[in-house]
């Protein structure tokens, strides 16, 4: 095992769906693992804005259509290997 080699990933937030009013803040076909910069503004749940909280934080499975109380977001950031402890 080459750390080096390999990306690890730690969840950021999970943002859910409460309001029949949200939105995400890109278009629906935007790739897993697009990164946003720590301010930029991903998602909309009715006046509740949820907005990017680390540079280079990672989309995963944005599904706006979910229904109330699921998650609509999941987002991560990379983990340096060189502070894993692997032994």
């Amino acid at each position: 095992f080459e750390p080096e080699q390999h990306y690890v990933f730690k969840e950021a937030q999970t943002i859910n769906r409460t309001q029949q009013d949200f939105e995400l803040n890109f278009a629906d076909n935007v790739a897993n693992f697009t990164s946003f910069n720590k301010g930029d503004l991903l998602a909309r749940d009715g006046d509740k804005k949820h907005y990017a909280q680390h540079d280079g934080e990672h989309i995963i499975f944005p599904n706006a259509k979910v229904a109330l109380g699921h998650r609509a977001l999941l987002t991560v950031v990379r983990v340096p290997t060189e502070s894993l402890d692997l032994v």
